[in-house]
């Protein structure tokens, strides 16, 4: 496994992560840039998860980062970088906190006279710094400023993008670029990352051909996605309500249905969808003919204990006094949670051994 070991700390990221590009374009599946002996979390872990929230996150205070930034002049690039080395020194938030203040106070202050030193300072460090809280601000300002598009700038950012630590944000770079086709670069890159770096291209993914529906279903199913948001949106983007209205069913199409059920049912995300019940009638009705791998009997079993735990958490009550105690918070009725009981059984019963 490649990653920011004692051998690789002496190059840039952007020269580490182009250094480790396998002949299909991507890097190995382990590679690795955040420090195992400092955190747990995988590469684009932190970032990704703000995906869920994203919209409503909170603002970093940007007071010092301008006090850096506006120092930057023609001459002083080295210096600067190490005020910011030191700024981020501590740092372990998510680096997504700091977009909108940036993005405001560029927007508001468009006449600062050293605008293109700040430009060509970030466009520097993009591919020069060894630090990731660095080339992730890069990243963002580039985005922000877009005083000077080019090829170049495009391309070292799909490279960095190649880490999960970085396809978020080279997503969110790639969304602003005017004369391109979008949605095709994002799964052009969701094809090349991994884990969190995937998740990301799903989420800004438009499912608008059936092989993007098809490829996430697949690499839903493949990455074990069991983050409840990403089986969300996994979930939506697959189809698997349309899906579902299909008269054939390979076992494989089945059992990658059967993944994300199973998750929604686990996660309990399932309880936000609209039509739950709908779903899960039409899966079971489906499951009886297609039902054949263990993934489905895990989906079709945790079915069965979602709907039976809620029929009976509340103890005393009786299974008719809970469901009915409970319809106006969306809860499955007694009609329907004894029909999901007793399809699941039907279908547990008669496996295939």
């Amino acid at each position: 496994m490649q990653n920011r070991d004692d051998n690789n700390k002496e190059i840039s990221i952007y020269e580490l992560i182009k250094k480790n590009i396998q002949p299909n374009g991507r890097l190995e599946k382990n590679f690795r840039l955040l420090d195992e002996e400092l955190t747990v979390l995988d590469d684009g872990e932190k970032d990704v998860q703000c995906l869920e929230y994203i919209d409503n996150i909170i603002e970093a205070d940007i007071k010092n980062l301008i006090d850096i930034i506006l120092k930057i002049s023609t001459d002083n690039f080295d210096e600067i970088e190490k005020e910011l080395k030191i700024y981020f020194k501590e740092y372990k938030d998510t680096i997504l906190i700091y977009r909108k203040p940036l993005y405001n106070y560029f927007t508001l202050n468009r006449d600062i006279s050293s605008l293109n030193n700040i430009f060509n300072f970030f466009k520097k460090v993009l591919t020069s710094s060894k630090n990731i809280f660095i080339v992730k601000i890069s990243i963002i300002i580039l985005t922000i400023l877009d005083l000077k598009y080019s090829d170049e700038i495009l391309e070292n950012i799909k490279i960095l993008s190649l880490s999960s630590e970085f396809t978020l944000l080279g997503i969110l770079f790639i969304k602003k670029l005017k004369n391109l086709n979008v949605n095709k670069e994002i799964f052009e890159l969701g094809k090349k990352v991994y884990a969190w770096g995937k998740i990301a291209c799903v989420f800004y993914l438009d499912a608008n051909t059936n092989e993007i529906k098809d490829w996430v279903l697949e690499k839903g199913y493949e990455e074990n996605i069991l983050y409840n948001f990403a089986t969300m949106t996994y979930f939506d983007k697959a189809d698997i309500r349309g899906r579902l209205q299909k008269t054939y069913l390979s076992k494989t199409e089945f059992a990658q249905i059967s993944f994300l059920i199973d998750t929604l049912v686990f996660s309990k995300e399932i309880i936000y969808l609209d039509d739950k019940e709908e779903l899960l009638m039409k899966y079971l009705e489906k499951a009886k003919i297609f039902a054949s791998s263990e993934i489905d009997y895990m989906a079709i079993d945790e079915i069965w204990v979602f709907v039976d735990s809620d029929m009976w958490y509340m103890g005393e009550k009786s299974k008719e006094e809970f469901i009915f105690s409970l319809e106006e918070e969306f809860i499955f009725s007694l009609e329907v949670a004894n029909k999901l009981l007793k399809d699941c059984e039907e279908i547990l019963n008669n496996r295939i051994r």
